[in-house]
C-alpha cells in the first residue's frame, strides 16, 4: 500500500490558477577481476540510474558529447555500455570523448567490465565491441525522476476520476516494488503534494466516460450550462481533455455550432456515449482543434 500521503486533504485553500480554461462558445481558441555481472548490475541498481547527459558539443571536435562535470562510477559504468550497445565498434578514444573521461579510466573501466562478465571484445589500441545480444536488466530512475513521478501520480490521484486515480496507485505500487532500498526511501518520503478540492470528486465525475469516448472515437451526447447559465443539448465529437490545473476542459468538434468548441466536464449533466464511430477522414480532429485555437489567438492579439 502506497503511504497516506497519496491522499493529502486540503489543509488551505488553493489559488484557483489561471490558464486558457475555454467555455463553451468560447471558439477553441566498481566492480573489480572475478566479480559477476550480477555483482555489477547491483551496483548500479544500488546507485540509482545514471544522471542525465547534457546534450553539449565536443569544445575540440564540434560534434562528440561529452558528459561534463563529476559522473557516479555505477553511472559511467552504465553509460560506458550503452556507447557499446549503440554502436558495431567504438575506440576508446571514441568512449573517452563521449563520457568526457581520460582513455585511462575507459581502459579502466572496461576491463573491470570484462572482468565482470560483461562481454566486450577487443584491446586497448584497437577498439572495443560488445556482444549484439547482450542486454542489462531494466534499471532504476535517479532521485529526481523518482520526485516528479511522485508529484504525476498524487497529480493524477487528487485531479484524475477514480479509475485513473486506482490506475497510478497500482502503478506507483509496482514501482516502489523494484527500487533499491534509497531510492524507495524517496518515493516514500518525497514532500511534493497536490491536494485537491471538495469539487474535484464533481468535477472528474464525468471524465471516464470522457476518456473512454475520446479514445474510441464515440461521439456523446449532454446537457450543457455555461458560465453564464444559457442552457443547451449538445452532440460532439470529443477530441482530447486538457488539464489547466484545477480544471479540466473536453475539446471538441460540435455538432450544433459547426465549429470547435471547448466544454468544462463540471458543467455537464447527463452524459451519453453514442454508438457512431468518428474517423477524422472528413478533416475533423484534434490538430484542427489546435490550429483553430492557434488562429482565434493571433487574431485577439493573443500572440503579439
Amino acid at each position: 500500500e502506497l503511504p497516506d500521503a497519496w491522499t493529502i486533504p486540503v489543509t488551505r485553500p488553493l489559488s484557483s490558477g489561471t490558464g486558457p480554461v475555454l467555455d463553451a462558445d468560447e471558439p477553441a481558441s566498481q566492480p573489480s577481476a572475478g566479480r559477476s555481472g550480477a555483482d555489477f548490475v547491483s551496483e548500479i541498481r544500488r546507485s540509482g540510474a545514471p544522471a542525465s547527459r547534457p546534450d553539449r558539443r565536443d569544445s575540440r571536435s564540434g560534434s562528440a558529447r561529452r558528459y561534463h562535470g563529476r559522473m557516479r562510477r555505477a553511472d559511467r559504468l552504465f553509460q560506458l555500455v550503452q556507447v557499446l550497445r549503440s554502436r558495431r565498434f567504438a575506440t576508446g578514444q571514441q568512449i573517452a570523448d563521449e563520457l568526457g573521461v581520460s582513455k585511462r579510466t575507459v581502459y579502466r573501466d572496461i576491463a573491470d567490465l570484462q572482468g565482470s562478465g560483461v562481454p566486450i571484445q577487443g584491446e586497448a589500441g584497437v577498439g572495443y565491441r560488445i556482444d549484439r545480444g547482450f542486454e542489462l536488466p531494466p534499471l532504476t530512475f535517479n532521485a529526481q525522476e523518482i520526485e516528479s513521478l511522485v508529484l504525476g501520480a498524487r497529480i493524477v490521484a487528487s485531479w484524475g476520476d477514480a479509475d485513473l486515480a486506482d490506475a497510478v496507485r497500482s502503478a506507483m505500487t509496482k514501482i516502489e516494488a523494484v527500487l533499491p532500498e534509497p531510492l524507495r526511501q524517496v518515493l516514500l518520503e518525497t514532500a511534493l503534494f497536490a491536494p485537491g478540492r471538495p469539487s474535484a470528486a464533481a468535477m472528474t465525475a464525468e471524465l471516464a466516460l470522457l476518456r473512454r469516448a475520446v479514445g474510441e472515437h464515440h461521439p456523446i451526447r449532454f446537457g450543457y450550462t455555461r458560465a453564464d447559465g444559457a442552457a443547451s443539448n449538445r452532440t460532439v465529437r470529443p477530441l482530447g481533455l486538457y488539464f489547466w490545473g484545477t480544471k479540466w476542459t473536453l475539446a471538441a468538434w460540435c455538432e450544433y455550432r459547426r465549429d470547435y468548441r471547448s466544454f468544462r466536464p463540471d458543467r455537464m449533466r447527463d452524459v451519453l456515449m453514442l454508438d457512431d464511430v468518428f474517423d477524422g477522414s472528413d478533416g475533423i480532429h484534434l490538430q484542427g482543434f489546435l490550429e483553430s485555437m492557434e488562429r482565434r489567438s493571433r487574431e485577439r492579439g493573443d500572440w503579439d
